[in-house]
């Protein structure tokens, strides 16, 4: 069972019942170890969010009647589309029906740093640890088939991260005058789209034949075979479809059915057609305003990041603090203000278990049972031996073990509707039934040397048992004299006079 008792300060008197102004739970958050990586750099982010603030002011302002009407709303929808089409080829990476279209010999459009559109035949699929790649034959111009040119030819990550203007796909890349071709590996994200294009390819004789003419003294020597037939096919492609290859339809042809990547197709789409109509694009300096634009936006994102990471919304404690503030008002032991109720007060008074023995005495759960039978039932919070002898229980005691499970599954199944990771299995595991007829006799007067003979559980565990019951006792009676309940505040005294008895509350090697 979770423990609350962090989310509720015991208020001084009965009438002030607010959470106290100072002395916060989220000060005591930055304060924990869980934060301290948190707090050690809170001097360094202040400095460099000081110094963002600075460059902020500093930067140029804009002075264009064009850009000025909708650059901004013009760099929004770029990074939008960005973001979408990123998410859509993440998951078009994991769909089994797009990796299998992504079979060697097929060919795609890649979206480069130095070539733009350009066609690429795929030879390979990679699984790394961060990202699916692809090795890939792609046209190139002369001087850039070395293994050397091949990241400034795609673009490390830092750079594919900057934000560009749209550039829809009007035309491929085609290489000026002798035709070349480069193997690279590129990340999926490089793949504009899978066209309906498949090429017979050789991808050992490929790659070895590459890979041989990267050495120094082979690298005069003329392509072979079949490099040279898989560069001729990209470039016939090229010729014949200078405005781009048609792609394969993520829904109709790769049966992606998906109904969020539907939505981010049509999104995308939407953007995408409207991108013409700005009037910012028609600037003759629109490539520089849109630079200024992005630096801007950069510094305004990194700023919002650092304030973020300052305040105390970054608290890694804080979501599960509000999941569980949120459960106590479900169940009424705070309301909408934070004010502690009845509730919230009872549960202060009880060190173990709060929030069920709390529900228990409220659904006046232990107001069907005798003093012994309550101190038996009580046990469960108490125990917490995993394997015993199983319990010879009377049908009461039964009854009594069925509505604490019931209120336990009750409270579990509230803490999962507000996000707290906890299932009903592993908190009825935690109540632990295995000492509750031991005790139940023992409250009945029965002999110590009698109820050792009841269980396995050794005689030690039995003792520290029925020693701390008498805890929860004292503390479920006074949780009854807050509520002014004095038949239960009577039982609850009578418990504690039945099991505070004998050699269990002797002075013993047990209780040292």
């Amino acid at each position: 069972m979770l423990i609350y008792t962090h989310t509720l300060p015991i208020p001084p008197l009965p009438s002030l019942h607010y959470l106290p102004p100072t002395g916060r739970v989220e000060d005591m958050m930055k304060r924990s170890y869980a934060e301290d990586e948190t707090t050690r750099h809170e001097v360094d982010r202040k400095q460099t969010l000081k110094q963002l603030e600075e460059d902020f002011r500093s930067l140029q302002r804009l002075d264009c009647p064009v850009c000025d009407q909708d650059l901004d709303h013009y760099y929004t929808a770029c990074s939008r589309i960005q973001h979408l089409r990123t998410q859509m080829q993440a998951y078009l990476l994991t769909h089994p029906s797009a990796l299998k279209a992504l079979s060697p010999g097929r060919v795609v459009t890649l979206f480069t740093s130095t070539y733009g559109h350009s066609l690429a035949v795929v030879l390979s699929q990679q699984t790394a640890k961060s990202a699916r790649t692809f090795t890939v034959l792609m046209l190139c111009n002369s001087g850039d088939e070395w293994a050397e040119r091949a990241t400034s030819i795609v673009g490390d990550s830092a750079k594919r991260d900057i934000l560009t203007p749209y550039k829809a796909l009007t035309g491929l890349f085609a290489p000026d005058g002798e035709v070349k071709h480069t193997v690279v590996t590129v990340e999926g994200l490089l793949i504009y789209n899978i066209t309906e294009e498949v090429v017979d390819v050789e991808r050992k004789k490929i790659v070895d034949d590459y890979n041989n003419r990267q050495i120094p003294r082979f690298r005069g020597s003329l392509p072979g075979q079949a490099c040279m037939k898989a560069t001729q096919a990209l470039l016939r492609l090229t010729e014949a479809f200078p405005a781009g290859l048609p792609a394969l339809c993520p829904v109709r042809q790769l049966r992606v059915m998906d109904m969020g990547f539907v939505q981010l197709r049509d999104e995308r789409e939407r953007l995408e057609s409207t991108m013409d109509c700005y009037t910012c694009v028609r600037c003759p300096d629109f490539e520089a305003h849109f630079g200024m634009a992005r630096k801007k936006a950069e510094l305004h994102k990194k700023q919002g990041n650092l304030k973020f990471m300052l305040s105390e919304e970054s608290l890694q404690l804080l979501p599960e603090y509000n999941q569980r503030i949120e459960v106590l008002r479900t169940l009424m032991f705070l309301n909408r203000q934070n004010v502690i109720q009845l509730k919230g007060c009872v549960a202060c008074e009880i060190h173990s278990h709060e929030v069920l023995l709390t529900e228990l005495l409220f659904t006046n759960i232990f107001g069907h049972f005798e003093p012994p039978e309550i101190a038996a039932l009580l046990s469960c919070v108490i125990f917490q031996q995993n394997k015993c002898s199983e319990p010879n229980l009377t049908e009461k005691l039964q009854k009594g073990q069925k509505m604490i499970e019931e209120t336990a599954t009750r409270i579990a199944l509230c803490e999962r509707e507000h996000g707290i990771d906890v299932s009903v299995e592993d908190t009825l595991r935690e109540l632990k039934f295995g000492l509750v007829e031991v005790v139940y006799e023992w409250a009945c007067g029965m002999e110590f040397l009698e109820i050792t003979k009841l269980t396995d559980v050794s005689e030690g565990i039995i003792v520290r048992c029925i020693q701390r019951l008498d805890e929860t006792c004292r503390d479920v009676r006074k949780a009854a004299k807050v509520i002014g309940d004095t038949a239960l505040y009577q039982k609850m005294q009578t418990c504690s006079t039945l099991i505070k008895r004998d050699i269990v509350f002797a002075a013993s090697l047990y209780t040292i």
